[in-house]
């Protein structure tokens, strides 16, 4: 067998090996709030947003709210970007982040925010 062969297997199997640890590094799972704040690692957490927690602070450039399971679990997130449309309408969001132990808030750095479909048909 040809050396080249051999050099060329090695770097195609690194290379592989190399692309599966950086996916699965990117990789954030679903969990819960008790579960998050367990965690020191990247998750995701969905809730609903705690109606009149809502503070925005413009000097800091920081949106913070209360998120809500439907078990009555509940967190504070912060989110230092700016608030995404709709947020006040949206059925469900989900915070992207970690949680901070010391300050006892969830640091999110991106928002997902499920809003009411304008196609579904209206209730009475």
């Amino acid at each position: 067998m040809k050396k080249s062969y051999i050099i060329g297997g090695v770097i195609v199997v690194g290379a592989l090996v190399m692309a599966m640890f950086s996916f699965k590094s990117t990789l954030t799972s679903y969990v819960t709030i008790k579960e998050a704040k367990a965690s020191e690692r990247h998750v995701q957490v969905a809730g609903t947003l705690v109606a009149g927690s809502t503070k925005v602070s413009p000097a800091d450039n920081l949106l913070i709210f209360d998120l809500e399971e439907p078990d009555g679990a509940r967190m504070t997130v912060h989110y230092n970007k700016s608030k995404p449309a709709n947020f006040e309408n949206a059925e469900k969001i989900v915070a992207i982040g970690r949680y901070d132990s010391e300050q006892q808030v969830f640091l999110a750095n991106e928002l997902l925010v499920k809003c009411p479909s304008k196609y579904e048909g209206r209730t009475e």
